[in-house]
């Protein structure tokens, strides 16, 4: 296939397409600096942190070719009481996955983070290879292709076949590689392979090699699960769970929104809508509120909420309205539901009246 058919193959889809380099980006760049920091104190490679907060790790139009891969829908209950001392056992959400390597290079590989939901899946790993330098490998799939066509952020693109399927490859000079290859029915899987330490990339050569590999011997029907620290009894009205947000530091963002709604940005807008979120979230990484105040420009003013769970919370609302930015609308913050760890609710544009942000934090349990 010539430049230009391949070019046009993918264009053919572009309304599709999620903003997959964000999910990537996002869990590279978060990964990158926690091990920074780490390596800086045991000189070695340890555990790492997908930098999910305030911002989604994928985002995409619905799958139109096969079922979305999602978790059963959380059975809801009658509103519970905002102080509660006693809660029965609980299962976590899961996230079901069908995207898998089949060949990673030799070594030590964890699983970093996963996402589905919206028609994506995401899977990233750490390898830290028996000789060389430790890597971050991505895997990608989603419907559309977008955003393997921007050459003006990674420069002019190279064809080549994938296992006999139309592939486009970037390699930067930073010892990075981005992967991307046409499947049938108007899909796309990408592998991004990256430096997890920045003082310490691969080289090209090697990107570039593994990165070939893992796609060669990616897999579409391997199914897996990555169940989440959070269990999730209430949710409003006319909404699911459709998409799962994981990291290996158990951080989790739970999206809910319509069943058909789209998560794509609307006209006149620079991102997609806001749609409710339940994030648990690790304070180093996010700190909430501490105390009531007043964000720069008086778009937000937080106040002492009431109490969840026994818990201290915040609420910030958003007082002001920036018509080309969708935003976060009422937030309630649940403080130390965890050690270390706090409740993120956001009601985004699908749920407004803070009473029913108080309803799901009171049914959300976050589990050891």
């Amino acid at each position: 296939m010539t430049d230009q058919l391949l070019r046009d193959a993918f264009v053919a889809h572009e309304h599709l397409a999620p903003d997959a380099d964000l999910a990537l980006e996002g869990i590279q760049q978060g990964i990158r600096t926690r091990r920074r920091s780490r390596l800086a104190v045991t000189g070695a490679v340890v555990a790492v942190v997908v930098a999910v907060a305030g911002a989604s790790m994928v985002a995409g139009g619905t799958n139109h070719n096969r079922p979305e891969q999602a978790p059963a829908p959380a059975t809801k209950v009658p509103p519970a009481r905002t102080t509660q001392t006693h809660r029965p056992a609980v299962r976590p959400v899961v996230a079901q996955l069908t995207i898998g390597a089949g060949w990673l290079p030799a070594g030590t590989v964890h699983r970093d983070a996963v996402s589905v939901g919206f028609g994506v899946e995401a899977v990233s790993y750490t390898v830290t290879p028996r000789t060389g330098a430790p890597l971050l490998v991505g895997l990608t799939t989603s419907a559309g292709t977008d955003f393997a066509i921007d050459d003006s952020k990674r420069g002019a693109g190279h064809d080549l076949k994938i296992n006999g399927l139309p592939a486009r490859e970037w390699v930067g000079s930073d010892g990075s590689s981005h992967l991307a290859v046409l499947l049938p029915a108007g899909r796309e899987a990408t592998v991004d392979v990256d430096a997890a330490d920045s003082n310490n990339p691969p080289s090209a050569t090697t990107v570039t090699q593994v990165g070939r590999r893992v796609a060669q011997s990616m897999q579409f029907n391997r199914p897996s699960t990555a169940a989440t620290q959070l269990a999730v009894s209430y949710i409003p009205a006319g909404l699911t769970v459709r998409r799962i947000d994981g990291d290996e530091l158990n951080s989790t963002i739970i999206t809910l929104a319509p069943p058909n709604a789209q998560q794509v940005a609307a006209p006149g807008h620079q991102s997609p809508p806001t749609f409710t979120t339940i994030a648990l979230m690790p304070d180093d990484m996010s700190p909430p509120p501490t105390a009531p105040g007043t964000e720069p420009a008086a778009y937000r003013i937080t106040t002492a909420g009431r109490p969840v769970n026994e818990h201290k919370t915040f609420v910030s609302r958003q007082t002001k309205v920036r018509p080309d930015i969708d935003e976060d609308g009422t937030i309630l913050y649940v403080l130390n539901v965890r050690p270390g760890k706090h409740l993120v609710i956001t009601g985004g544009v699908t749920v407004t009246d803070v009473n029913e942000l108080y309803r799901i934090a009171t049914g959300v349990t976050a589990l050891p």
